[in-house]
């Protein structure tokens, strides 16, 4: 996974250096795995983006601009373990999903945990509020293809940003175009 994230910080350089800059310095693996401990959740692959960047920094953080993705922003492990922990008690989707990026709104990318369920391992769209779903869908297929995916969307100028400050521009037909091809499995790309 270091080298996806080489790759990803690479790619963030050369077409959106400032969403960098807004992106705290990673954790070492093992305060990753303590604290996911502490959330009952067991240290897997896709837990090392907190090894490269734990999320924006709070005082950074402005609602729609210097967006990670199309999704919004990546949350920093300690937000993503209290909001799992405050689902657990009382959210609305299921103790299978684990938040990894912050819309702003109420919507967030979740991955799956749950090692008996055919979406294990998939990243999962939740954004009632927008009225695109109202459960948790499958987005993309992997952890590793929501990178290769977002770094496919950079380098294609899918996702553009002017300067700093400035909100995410996205393509979203070729967005949805380049998703789909990337993540054949996942429902939500794949709808008319």
């Amino acid at each position: 996974m270091k080298e996806i994230f080489h790759e990803l910080e690479l790619v963030l350089k050369v077409y959106n250096p400032y969403v960098l800059d807004t992106l705290a310095l990673g954790l070492d693996t093992k305060t990753v795995q303590e604290n996911l401990a502490t959330a009952g959740i067991k240290y897997g692959d896709w837990a090392e983006i907190y090894c490269w960047r734990n999320g924006f920094k709070e005082a950074e953080f402005l609602m729609y601009q210097d967006d990670f993705c199309s999704w919004g922003k990546l949350m920093s492990l300690e937000t993503s373990i209290d909001l799992y922990k405050e689902n657990v008690k009382n959210g609305p989707w299921s103790r299978d999903f684990f938040p990894l990026v912050d819309e702003g709104g109420g919507g967030y990318l979740l991955i799956n945990l749950n090692t008996n369920h055919p979406g294990f391992g998939m990243i999962h769209v939740y954004a009632p509020h927008l009225l695109i779903v109202d459960n948790p869908e499958t987005a993309y297929d992997s952890f590793h293809s929501f990178i290769e995916t977002l770094i496919a969307c950079y380098k294609n100028q899918i996702y553009t940003s002017i300067d700093e400050g400035s909100t995410l521009d996205i393509d979203d037909e070729q967005e949805q175009e380049i998703s789909k091809i990337m993540n054949p499995k996942s429902v939500f790309w794949n709808e008319d």
